[in-house]
């Protein structure tokens, strides 16, 4: 309806009907045809239609909101100087149609009145100066000496005027001649001076929109700046918590407290969203529903460690299981400590191992003490590990250690055991995981001890094979990795 409204040409049909009614000169008036010509900007309206394919094109392209609102406001800016430009340049051609212009040259003035044509460029190679809209008359005639411009230097001349005055500027080269120019500039002066105030306000934070987490850093930093300052930390400590601050604000992966407030079914397809693709890489939660994978991932909590930090040590007694988001892990097994006799010794307290762990690695970087893991390696972004302290076993078979920054999430055997008592499809389907590896664990010990058992009786140095024997059993430690777990502890 807007399209046949504005694609009407009413200068055609007000010019036959004048004719046929003896009001030609009416009818022909340009003034009047150019204010009909107006009607075709009700196809704006159809400017509406432009949001939702900026919202299209900003999920296909996955531009950041802030940078698309700084846009969309600069794009606002720009139409509001557009449209004041064309109406500051209609005005001052408002008299420039044959009759109107002959009409003054009759008067006794020698050349049209209009801001266009009081403004002149000066340029090279020209006998005269060019005027933005040339109309003076000689004999009754177009003056062929004055010089127009061309259209991209009148649409240029009227964009600085609207600029300089949208802009509270104002140089004044450019200036009102007649009563209808005047009382726009008076209107484009008052909306400038509005709108001034308005983009300048909201500049500031425009900008820190584009990047809000960024901007949430600065000012968790600026504070604790002022902390350590006014507290005189030492220079490395304060090396060490600027690090940790900024891996948590620009680095931690989290879901915003908001999300709870959606419905259940958004709410589920946010988090299969986020994080299925790591759930279901361990093998004892791909058959779980999505309903059971969501109420795992609602028991998700996040968890840093910084390099070379240990998250757990071969002994312990755990009871969560972890997924590595960012960073890189080292897993590791050592050689059980013994006594003279031979007795294995019991693993020192946690406290007291982790209290030594600093002097060790020291002593170990000088040459001073041996390497005496039997197997290492490591795990990237993506992997899990730990499963065995869910899976029946609680007591740690390996050591995991931090060698980069790493962002992990973990979740309980409580969160687990809360889960599978919702959903009985989860539940069976966990009970029977648990059983395959039951039943794999000890078929794995069978073979081991046979092979320790071989290596003793047909060599002299029993130890040393056994400890061959050991490595290769860690092997399979290995290869469950490469299919997705990274070890049993």
């Amino acid at each position: 309806c807007i399209d046949v409204i504005g694609s009407i040409p009413f200068d055609t049909f007000m010019c036959f009907v004048g004719q046929q009614v003896g009001v030609t000169r009416v009818a022909k008036a340009p003034r009047l045809l150019k204010v009909i010509r107006v009607l075709r900007l009700l196809r704006l309206v159809k400017l509406s239609r432009v949001a939702r394919l900026i919202r299209k094109l900003q999920d296909s392209l996955r531009i950041k909101p802030g940078l698309v609102k700084f846009l969309k406001f600069c794009a606002v800016v720009c139409a509001f100087a557009h449209l004041i430009a064309c109406a500051w340049f209609y005005l001052g051609t408002l008299s420039d149609d044959d009759d109107a212009s002959k009409l003054i040259y009759d008067s006794g003035w020698n050349h049209a009145v209009g801001w266009p044509q009081d403004f002149t460029l000066n340029v090279h190679m020209e006998p005269e100066p060019r005027v933005i809209r040339c109309l003076r008359f000689g004999e009754e005639q177009l003056d062929e000496g004055c010089l127009q411009m061309d259209p991209e230097s009148q649409y240029l001349s009227s964009l600085y005027w609207a600029a300089t005055t949208l802009s509270t500027t104002g140089y004044g080269d450019i200036t009102p001649s007649t009563l209808p120019e005047l009382v726009f500039a008076i209107f484009a002066i008052f909306l400038g001076g509005f709108l001034f105030a308005y983009y300048i306000g909201n500049i500031a934070s425009l900008l820190e929109k584009i990047d809000v987490k960024g901007s949430q850093y600065r000012s968790r930093i600026y504070e604790v700046e002022s902390f350590m300052h006014r507290e005189r930390l030492p220079i490395n400590l304060k090396r060490q918590i600027r690090t940790y601050i900024s891996r948590t604000f620009l680095y931690q992966r989290h879901v915003p407290s908001y999300i709870s407030e959606l419905s259940g079914s958004l709410k589920r397809e946010v988090y299969l969203a986020l994080f299925k693709e790591i759930i279901v890489k361990a093998p004892f939660f791909r058959e779980f529903s999505d309903s059971a994978i969501t109420e795992i991932i609602n028991h998700f909590r996040i968890k840093l460690l910084p390099a070379e930090e240990i998250l757990y040590r071969e002994g312990d007694v755990g009871d969560r299981m972890f997924f590595l988001h960012q960073g890189t892990m080292e897993m590791s097994m050592h050689k059980p400590e013994k006594a003279p006799d031979g007795r294995l010794l019991p693993r020192a307290p946690l406290s007291r191992r982790t209290s030594a762990l600093a002097l060790h690695e020291m002593a170990k970087s000088n040459g001073e003490v041996k390497d005496e893991r039997l197997a290492h390696w490591t795990i990237k972004e993506g992997s899990f590990f730990g499963e065995n302290a869910i899976l029946g076993n609680k007591k740690r078979i390996t050591t995991a250690r931090a060698l980069t920054w790493c962002n992990i999430y973990y979740i309980t055997l409580d969160d687990i055991e809360d889960t599978i008592s919702k959903y009985s499809g989860a539940a069976i389907s966990f009970k029977v995981y648990k059983s395959k590896m039951r039943t794999a664990a000890k078929t794995k010990m069978r073979r081991a001890g046979k092979a320790a058992a071989m290596f003793v009786s047909k060599n002299k140095d029993g130890q040393s094979k056994m400890e061959q024997a050991l490595r290769a059993a860690s092997g399979d430690a290995k290869a469950k990795q490469a299919a997705g777990g990274a070890e049993g502890g």
